[in-house]
């Protein structure tokens, strides 16, 4: 007796350390399937997402794009500044009028808008806006053509709006 006693318990011992090992392993495994689950969750999840704010940002740009953002702006050196500022009255005068002369031309041809200007740190920036930066150029081209401008001066067609990253600029000597 002593010895089937000693085999049942031994069997017993065995059944519950292999129940208790399955348990574990059977555990674990689901574990890891849920781990898995999660992750692939997880990737799907942040796929979407930028799925979602490309597609966001896409039709946000061909808004802004048809929305008359784009710019010509001038940056012209003046010769005599101090502190930044001119100190010669006469071309700042001479600005003024340039700046009438390319007002009056883009009004005329309805392409947009001149904005105003910026006097500061040697140059003066003129700002231009319309619905197609090539049509504000070539309306005020010809007013560039007939002008003398200081060395360093250009202009600047930026396609999109100024808080947009990705606009293409294209940069235009006038010297």
């Amino acid at each position: 007796m002593c010895s089937i006693g000693m085999d049942v318990r031994f069997i017993s011992e065995r059944f519950s350390t292999g129940l208790c090992f399955a348990l574990v392993f059977g555990l674990g495994i689901f574990m890891k399937l849920w781990i898995v689950l999660g992750l692939v969750a997880l990737v799907i999840a942040v796929a979407v997402f930028v799925w979602l704010s490309r597609s966001k940002k896409s039709a946000a740009v061909s808004e802004v794009v048809a929305s008359s953002e784009h710019a010509v702006l001038l940056y012209l050196k003046y010769e005599a500044f101090e502190n930044g500022f001119p100190i010669n009255e006469k071309e700042v005068e001479e600005g003024h009028v340039f700046q009438e002369k390319l007002f009056q031309a883009i009004a005329q041809a309805g392409v947009g808008e001149l904005d105003g200007d910026e006097w500061g740190m040697g140059e003066c920036i003129v700002f231009m806006y319309g619905s197609d930066a090539d049509e504000l150029w070539e309306t005020i081209e010809p007013i560039l053509d007939g002008e003398v401008f200081h060395s360093g001066s250009y202009g600047m067609k930026r396609y999109g709006a100024a808080d947009d990253e990705e606009a293409l600029e294209v940069r235009i000597e006038l010297d």
